[in-house]
């Protein structure tokens, strides 16, 4: 029908690349950011790990030296900055014995198992010495594991996002190469018509799209012996 809409294929080619392009993008940040985040958590979580295993003995021993019924003690900040892995060493009954600077802002849990914990805020890790009567555990706020793993996701996508338009440039830059002939074929065969049936030129097209030239080059020929045969009749 005339009036319907006609559709360019460099156009579709290109949409359908660009999508392409950019689901790809996509999956693949999604895949890094997941893996990255794994990764993270074994780092962060190796971390509450060797500060409790760092922290029994040093309890341990300051508790052999402390006098009886002191109260608990707290240990002075190292540096102006917050402490992202604190900890509480208690006893067996619970009873806060020694803790970092900021335990008591982040309101870590008593009567752990040992081993890792999740809270809704905390990431914890309880490790016991001496029969269980010393008990430390190492805490690390979830949003700071969650800030520090969207800073690392956004330094691996923002490389990727610069590569989104220089591949898409790329697919744009090969479309117009690639169909360069084709449109080439086309205003040839606009410039057909009753005063030139000269073939059109069938070099650098595309594998399917030489049938249609040998056809259309055909039809020519036809054509051109049609005419001649008419002025032939017409002059006689």
């Amino acid at each position: 029908m005339s009036g319907q809409r006609r559709w360019s294929l460099s156009r579709r080619l290109g949409l359908w690349l660009a999508l392409s392009v950019a689901a790809l993008w996509l999956a693949a940040a999604t895949v890094a950011g997941l893996v990255l985040r794994h990764e993270i958590d074994e780092v962060f979580d190796s971390a509450l790990q060797e500060v409790a295993q760092r922290v029994l003995p040093l309890a341990y021993s300051e508790l052999l030296s402390r006098e009886d019924g002191a109260g608990a003690q707290h240990m002075a900040p190292v540096g102006p900055h917050r402490e992202f892995i604190t900890y509480v060493v208690r006893d067996a009954e619970g009873r806060v014995l020694l803790q970092s600077s900021d335990a008591e802002q982040m309101a870590i849990p008593a009567g752990l198992v040992p081993g890792f914990h999740t809270t809704p805020l905390l990431r914890t890790y309880t490790e016991a010495a001496v029969r269980g009567t010393v008990v430390v555990t190492t805490a690390e706020e979830l949003d700071h594991r969650a800030a520090a793993v969207w800073r690392a996701v956004m330094a691996l996508i923002w490389p990727l996002v610069a590569l989104v338009p220089i591949a898409l440039a790329g697919v744009w830059l090969t479309l117009r190469l690639t169909l360069k002939p084709v449109l080439a074929f086309r205003h040839a065969i606009a410039a057909r018509g009753r005063g030139n049936l000269t073939p059109v030129p069938e070099q650098g097209l595309p594998e399917e799209m030489a049938p249609v030239a040998g056809a259309v080059n055909a039809l020519m020929e036809r054509l051109r012996g049609a005419l001649e045969a008419e002025r032939g009749f017409a002059a006689n």
